[in-house]
């Protein structure tokens, strides 16, 4: 008689939730970079035209967007969003190794968008870049919407990682 480890439902929905959210991310990026390409082949024209427009140059740090750097972009974010795809499907049918690699991917996800907050909050300190009243209440509320969004990620990545190593869910991956 074989004796086998009750599956967890949260183990499941965990899963399936990051299966249709990497799937859509995938599809997304991959739309996106195509969309790139195709929109903004990578001529001497548009390599001069895009160095005009720097993203975030009202921060102290400027980052030239070209063609060529935004289908770097999509590239990185369709190789990560394909790799969370088959880590998450992988993590579905309860394979060891998944196990590691999603936590592990948890974690990056939590310690990035730990960054991303902390610059969000820092930015809320240099806007004053803008005068209009009513235009720094829309930036304030918005970025203060961003980072209870932001915080409420970390905290539950923070969570599904703790549950992640409870022993119950551990011995389903045995």
């Amino acid at each position: 008689m074989v004796l086998t480890t009750p599956r967890t439902e949260f183990v499941s929905v965990v899963a399936w939730i990051f299966i249709v959210l990497a799937a859509i991310a995938f599809t997304s990026g991959a739309g996106a970079g195509v969309w790139m390409f195709v929109a903004t082949y990578a001529t001497p024209m548009n390599e001069d035209a895009s160095a005009d427009y720097t993203v975030a140059s009202f921060l102290s740090w400027d980052w030239e967007v070209t063609p060529r750097v935004a289908l770097v972009g999509y590239s990185v974010w369709i190789t990560v969003s394909l790799l969370v795809l088959v880590t998450s499907v992988a993590l579905a049918k309860r394979k060891r190794w998944a196990h590691e690699v999603f936590t592990l991917w948890m974690g990056a996800g939590a310690v990035l968008t730990a960054l991303t907050t902390a610059h969000s909050i820092w930015f809320l300190f240099a806007v004053n870049w803008l005068v209009s009243p009513v235009g720094k209440l829309l930036i304030y509320t918005s970025q203060l919407l961003g980072i209870m969004m932001e915080m409420f990620v970390v905290v539950t990545f923070l969570w599904i990682i703790r549950r992640l190593r409870m022993p119950d869910v551990l011995a389903e991956f045995q």
